[in-house]
């Protein structure tokens, strides 16, 4: 009976927690940036949530994905050593309909980009992260993660970015879980509901890959491979999986 009392309070915390989940949600954006010779070329997309926030800033008519675009121009800046690259062009992408993508490229004169400077949406929403990728004939060379404290990605040394971004990901994945109501709420429960360390460890390792698939899948939509709806119906499902993990002996 005791245990009854605790799942439901369980699942009270979670009702609760439902409709504040998206408020900790992170602003994002993503990039992959292709080298080709002395010329970098860059694919961004974004929520287009996150596009309207720039109305916030300012008292623009124009049309949001133009606006990111501007936002785009004004606040990505490519460089070979101390040279500044020429945006060449920038257009506007086929998106989903709740995603805005734009495609900017860049030319150097003298050498190669080395370095990217990234502060869109970071003065509109300073808690905003970007992920970029860099490629090249193919390859996948580094990721990268901007934040309003670190917009500068010098890539001459791939080594030392691989190791940055490991770091700067952890660091927001801390942010995340702390930053989260839900992810107290689950927290608490597993409080609630684990009898033993045994069954704690395998709660936290069910919500820990249950957590990836989640993230995996976000990604999916980010592509534009899956519609919002999927979004709450497999969120849904894996919270199920939660509970279902931390009550099975």
């Amino acid at each position: 009976m005791t245990r009854i009392k605790y799942i439901t309070c369980l699942l009270l915390i979670f009702c609760i927690a439902s409709d504040y989940a998206r408020a900790h949600t992170r602003s994002e954006s993503y990039s992959h940036w292709h080298m080709a010779g002395n010329s970098i070329t860059g694919s961004i997309t974004i929520p287009l949530r996150e596009v309207m926030t720039l109305y916030q800033m300012s008292d623009s008519t124009i049309a949001p994905k133009q606006l990111f675009q501007e936002q785009l121009a004004e606040n990505v800046l490519v460089k070979a050593n101390a040279s500044v690259c020429a945006m060449a062009s920038s257009s506007l992408l086929k998106a989903p309909s709740d995603y805005v993508r734009v495609e900017m490229t860049f030319v150097c004169q003298s050498d190669k980009p080395n370095s990217i400077n990234f502060r869109a949406m970071l003065d509109t929403a300073p808690t905003h992260v970007h992920y970029a990728k860099l490629h090249a004939d193919g390859l996948l060379l580094g990721e990268f993660l901007f934040t309003n404290t670190v917009d500068n990605w010098n890539f001459a040394d791939l080594g030392a970015i691989e190791n940055y971004s490991f770091f700067s990901f952890l660091l927001i994945g801390i942010e995340h879980i702390s930053g989260g109501i839900d992810h107290i709420a689950f927290l608490l429960g597993l409080l609630l509901v684990a009898g033993s360390i045994g069954r704690s460890i395998i709660a936290v390792t069910g919500f820990t890959v249950v957590h990836q698939s989640c993230c995996r899948r976000s990604r999916l939509f980010t592509c534009g491979w899956e519609n919002s709806r999927s979004v709450y119906w497999f969120y849904s499902c894996t919270g199920c999986c939660r509970i279902f993990l931390t009550q099975k002996k």
